[in-house]
């Protein structure tokens, strides 16, 4: 059942971004970080996906290079950004990056902005869940738990 469940998703997705709009934007996402596989990962599997084509990721890991996820390749790593947005035409830019530094992240959306494609910046959603989980007390030392007990 999950084996049938996978090729029909990957059969999906591969349909699904052949029929993208004309004019839609060429994107280029930053960062194979869980948000940014999940961006891809929607982007091809939602009806609202077909005005995005993604055309790949961009990560510093270099053990990542040319690797493939959701079907897209990893392109380069982020000082190739300028390069890849001319080679590929590109019109937006996600910055998916995983509790990057500060100054590294500014540097990397320098980066975006040295070309002419539009940036946008998505906040890891799962890191605010994962810091907040940690910094709230046990589920048992809740007051509505005591109450239970």
């Amino acid at each position: 059942k999950r084996l049938v469940r996978g090729l029909w998703q990957r059969w999906s997705t591969l349909w699904q971004q052949q029929e993208t709009v004309e004019g839609c934007e060429r994107t280029l996402i930053v960062g194979t970080t869980e948000v940014g596989r999940l961006v891809a990962r929607r982007a091809a599997s939602q009806p609202w996906g077909r005005y995005y084509q993604v055309l790949g990721f961009v990560d510093d890991d270099l053990a990542k290079r040319d690797a493939r996820l959701h079907g897209l390749r990893v392109l380069g790593t982020s000082r190739e950004i300028p390069t890849l947005a001319a080679k590929h035409n590109v019109d937006l830019i996600l910055v998916a990056i995983e509790r990057p530094n500060m100054q590294r992240q500014q540097e990397i959306i320098a980066l975006c902005h040295s070309t002419s494609a539009r940036v946008e910046v998505i906040p890891d959603i799962f890191d605010a869940i994962r810091s907040r989980t940690r910094s709230e007390p046990a589920a048992r030392d809740h007051p509505a738990a005591q109450e239970q007990t």
